[in-house]
């Protein structure tokens, strides 16, 4: 199996949140969970497809001479950046740990049960509490006093680590995505996972 290969792998079992970073030349990388949903693979094409702000003096010459952009903004212009397969250096998949994480309970070293797309349509909000429910959903208090609802990445039981998923940030993420997705499609007939 290619790296290529592998990644794709983890991606449609798991979806793009289980990556944490995908690695190019000439230093581009994408960055999955910065990239707030807008990350893409086109098979037919073999490319990544994300993202990329421009420059900020070539952002003003795009906004001085190509463009009429509001001027009370002030801001980077932004491309949407084609990155062939054969430029990917390395990825990693996400461990949501610290780094020299130590073998669990078990004498295992701990993994995290990543919460898929299909997993996350589980969960509802609840409009009262303003809590998600669902299977396996937590509380975590925040520092300051606000409660927020995740999903344990690790078993409580047999396992070290304590991190979670943000359920609103990873259905956030999700939605992002999706309006990526069909971005690509409907702008330039682009078909990607």
């Amino acid at each position: 199996m290619s790296m290529l290969d592998r990644l794709l792998t983890v991606v449609k079992d798991k979806g793009w949140l289980a990556i944490s970073s995908i690695y190019f030349d000439n230093n581009f990388v994408i960055q999955i969970p910065n990239s707030w949903g807008a990350v893409a693979f086109s098979e037919a094409d073999d490319c990544f497809y994300t993202y990329n702000a421009i420059d900020q003096g070539y952002t003003e010459i795009i906004e001085a001479k190509l463009i009429v952009f509001d001027k009370n903004h002030i801001g980077q212009q932004q491309a949407l950046t084609c990155l062939g397969s054969e430029h990917m250096q390395h990825f990693d998949i996400a461990q949501y740990t610290h780094y020299d994480n130590y073998p669990d309970k078990e004498n295992k070293y701990p993994y995290p049960e990543i919460p898929t797309p299909d997993d996350l349509e589980q969960y509802t909000l609840n409009e009262e509490t303003g809590l998600y429910e669902g299977p396996n959903v937590a509380t975590a208090l925040m520092k300051n006093d606000e409660k927020i609802s995740v999903i344990p990445f690790f078993d409580k039981d047999t396992q070290w680590h304590e991190s979670a998923a943000r359920i609103d940030f990873w259905k956030s993420f999700q939605e992002g995505h999706q309006m990526f997705l069909d971005m690509l499609s409907e702008g330039y007939g682009i078909d990607a996972i």
